[in-house]
């Protein structure tokens, strides 16, 4: 709890500092987090107590979770977006994910974990969530290196897709009905773009307007990001290529010259017997996660099949500095993403290096190799 947290500080024999200090503190400050959201969640517990209606309201017709986020925004100085998200945060760890509120309590789980564990665990089955909340906490606290981001919205899916398979299958059809965009709004003359595609969907998308994008010179510009945003633009014109603005008029980079960009890959991996129909083991999309051995199926229906082998049986080192082509995809379709902690980078789309490098004799072997992306 916090004040366990508090006391290990207190009573250190010597001072912390450094990054010591800092993972001290980032405890203590998850802790508090705790706490406090516990309380908030306390105070849509009372109005919802309160309610006296047969329809479910306070007197005067009052919503009571608008009667608790109104109170809570008052009193803290925030939005009312801010406190109903809080306050729904609160009033899941205490009624759903009590471990989980647990282990937040003594630092143990950051408030982002714990905010993308309660929003993937959502629509789990009442009968399924105690069981889904346990495999979560052994995989967060058993990790070397924090689960955050992508990394850890995939190991919550792979839980479900283990626990509660039934259910997860009504819900992506649900959410394949409600798929959507929308455009909104902005400030100075800009607009947002948000919305919701099927994951190989967005994936293809992703990496179509990364091939877009890459196709100009070197002295166009614009950021990365801004040319993926026109090429997008470029896409609904019926374009499938990017002006170079770099000014040069005999640039071969020019719309029309440089000729279409190369048909995005997408990554999906996934065992032979889920692709047979003997299994439902999930399958993987290389920068999404987990995905159904159903949904896996249904993608592998219409894509080009190639056979990943199994290298680490009886595993020989290759007298070689680059890793075979099968070995080189094995190891990355191991690890899933670039291997330093916390990075989401696509394991596609990092390098290969070797751990202990080949001049320290070091093998190339996939117990020696690992993705990491050019940051890492």
């Amino acid at each position: 709890m916090f004040e366990t947290v508090l006391t290990a500080a207190a009573t250190s024999a010597a001072p912390v500092e450094g990054v010591d200090a800092a993972i001290l503190w980032h405890r203590m400050e998850s802790a508090a987090a705790a706490r406090k959201l516990a309380f908030v969640g306390e105070i849509l517990t009372r109005h919802l107590k309160e309610c006296d209606s047969p329809i479910g309201t306070l007197p005067g017709g009052v919503d009571p979770a608008d009667a608790a986020e109104a109170e809570i925004a008052a009193a803290l100085g925030i939005t009312c977006s801010t406190a109903g998200r809080w306050m729904w945060l609160g009033h899941t760890l205490a009624t759903r994910l009590p471990n989980l509120a647990a282990a937040f309590a003594a630092g143990e789980v950051t408030e982002h974990q714990v905010q993308t564990i309660a929003t993937c665990t959502a629509n789990v089955d009442p009968e399924c969530i105690k069981e889904v909340e346990a495999h979560i906490l052994i995989a967060v606290s058993g990790s070397s290196a924090r689960l955050v981001g992508k990394k850890l919205r995939a190991m919550i899916d792979a839980v479900i897709i283990r626990v509660d398979p039934d259910g997860l299958r009504a819900r992506r059809e649900a959410a394949v009905l409600g798929r959507h965009v929308h455009v909104h709004p902005s400030t100075d003359g800009m607009s947002e773009l948000a919305g919701s595609l099927t994951a190989e969907d967005a994936t293809f998308l992703d990496r179509r307007l990364d091939e877009m994008a890459k196709r100009v010179c070197s002295d166009d510009p614009r950021s990365f990001s801004a040319r993926r945003a026109d090429a997008l633009i470029a896409l609904t014109h019926g374009r499938a290529e990017l002006d170079c603005l770099c000014g040069n008029p005999a640039c071969p980079f020019t719309a029309g010259i440089a000729g279409i960009p190369r048909r995005p890959l997408v990554h999906v991996i996934g065992p032979a017997a889920t692709l047979t129909g003997q299994s439902d083991a999930p399958g993987w999309i290389d920068g999404f996660g987990f995905i159904s051995g159903e949904h896996f199926r249904a993608i592998a229906a219409d894509a080009d099949l190639r056979e990943l082998h199994n290298p680490t049986a009886a595993e020989t080192p290759e007298d070689r500095y680059r890793p075979s082509q099968n070995l080189a995809d094995w190891v990355k379709a191991v690890h899933g993403w670039c291997a330093f902690p916390g990075c989401n980078q696509p394991a596609w789309e990092s390098d290969l290096d070797h751990r202990t490098p080949r001049s320290a004799d070091g093998d190339t072997a996939s117990f020696n190799l690992g993705p990491f992306c050019r940051k890492h």
